[in-house]
């Protein structure tokens, strides 16, 4: 299968990837600030068939985890370290998934593998694949000199991307990363499909107004299993299709090292970079025209030993 990389709009690729494959599909433009974790399985209910597939209203999986901690607000469905190791059916009709996403405030790492013996089935076989996506919603403020408060200016967003995606038999691995910003009511996703590394940086560049806030949302979604890019001049929908496979296959797309907003540096209305700008945020993260700093792997496991700790030992007082 043909690395392919291509650059969609949010009606196409991002409705597919957020809404069908990983199964959660909030708005792409940001009124208000929250994080969400999700990891998505399907064990073989149908995608094209109406009411096939349990959780039919976010996508066509079976199985549909959020993560650990609730959103009060009850904006999104849990956010938190999210992490999925399992083994599903037996020879023939098997699938091994392992599944992780993490979300904070500028910072987005997920990674998603499907391997799987669907050789028990008969034509046309079926369907098999896991997903993992995380999401930041934020709203910006950025300040300067006075004298720039209600002038138009123009915020470049640098996005850091690396990952690797591997893919052997009839799998694949995907993933996609999609922007959208209330400025502009804009956005930009890219799609990576089969056997390749990816390391680039995007660039957004959006208008404001200083002294006014801007709200963004941004989307990393990994998946693998019986998925795959439309073939050229091949018609359907959103740019890819999930396949029904009787055969061996194994997909991965790891994205755990990323994405991170690695530059933020505002322009006032003659072009001219303002490098002494301050960011409020309405998250409260820490902001610089360099971006965010990302988490160590390692620390993401601490993080996750001391929210279990944590949980528990709020459990404990509420009971």
């Amino acid at each position: 299968m043909a690395s392919t990389r291509s650059s969609l709009s949010v009606g196409g690729v991002a409705v597919f990837v957020v809404g069908a494959l990983v199964g959660s599909a909030q708005p792409a433009v940001a009124s208000s600030f929250w994080l969400e974790t999700n990891i998505g399985v399907n064990l073989g209910c149908d995608p094209y068939l109406p009411g096939s597939c349990p959780v039919d209203n976010h996508g066509p999986v079976d199985i549909e985890l959020w993560g650990p901690i609730p959103d009060p607000g009850n904006v999104s469905l849990g956010y938190g370290l999210l992490t999925l190791d399992q083994v599903y059916g037996s020879a023939g009709e098997q699938l091994i998934v392992s599944a992780a996403s993490y979300a904070d405030y500028g910072v987005l790492q997920v990674r998603a593998s499907a391997e799987y013996d669907l050789t028990g089935l008969a034509d046309p076989g079926g369907y098999r694949f896991v997903a993992a996506s995380g999401q930041f919603t934020e709203v910006l403020t950025p300040t300067a000199d006075p004298s720039l408060i209600g002038t138009p200016g123009l915020l470049s967003v640098s996005l850091g991307v690396d990952g690797t995606i591997v893919s052997s038999g009839s799998a694949g691995g995907l993933v996609l990363l999609s922007v959208g910003w209330d400025s502009s009511q804009s956005s930009d996703s890219l799609f990576y499909s089969s056997s390749e590394s990816v390391s680039t940086t995007i660039v957004q560049n959006i208008p404001f107004i200083w002294g006014e806030s801007i709200g963004f949302s941004v989307w990393l979604a990994a998946g693998g299993g019986t998925a795959r890019l439309c073939l050229p001049g091949e018609d359907c929908n959103f740019g890819a299709t999930f396949v029904q496979q009787n055969d061996i296959g194994a997909g991965s797309s790891d994205f755990f090292h990323t994405l991170a907003i690695t530059g933020l540096v505002p322009y006032d209305q003659f072009g001219n970079p303002v490098l002494n700008a301050t960011f409020g945020s309405d998250s409260g993260q820490r902001y610089t025209i360099e971006g965010v700093a990302v988490p160590e792997p390692g620390s993401l496991l601490l993080f996750g030993t001391g929210l279990a700790m944590g949980i528990r030992r709020l459990r404990r007082r509420i009971v």
